[in-house]
């Protein structure tokens, strides 16, 4: 049964942040026990193409590679915060991200689920100034 506490979610907020430093705003949070979205608020990236004129969009996690919307910069962060997703729980209770889900028998088994997005539906995504055009 897909599960997540409290403390997996602090650990997963600690390493995006440990990661990214002050250049990238998130939000993490979990929501009815079983899973944890985190939300890309603001950063030097564009997500143009992904946002595609709104104020928030989702990252389809499963296909971040082959998202043709994603700069190739953009689809390193998507990958270095899904990597962090899965990993940062497992630091702290020692057990590995499990999915041994089957789509064939309709069989759904994971250890929790996650999301990825850029903003909120009621706090739009924020492009913020890079080093380069700070200075």
């Amino acid at each position: 049964m897909a599960y997540i506490t409290t403390e997996e979610v602090k650990a997963i907020r600690q390493a995006l942040k440990a990661e990214f430093g002050k250049t990238f705003k998130f939000s993490v949070t979990k929501q009815n026990y079983s899973q944890v979205t985190v939300s890309v608020m603001a950063s030097p990236l564009a997500f143009t193409e992904q946002l595609n004129g709104r104020d928030n969009a989702e990252i389809n996690h499963y296909w971040i590679e082959d998202n043709e919307k994603l700069s190739s910069e953009e689809k390193k962060v998507a990958e270095k915060i899904n990597q962090i997703i899965l990993t940062a729980p497992a630091k702290l209770t020692g057990e590995a991200f499990r999915d041994n889900s089957d789509s064939m028998t309709d069989y759904c088994d994971v250890s929790y689920y996650f999301h990825i997005s850029l903003g909120k539906w009621d706090k739009p995504y924020v492009q913020t100034a890079t080093k380069a055009e700070a200075a």
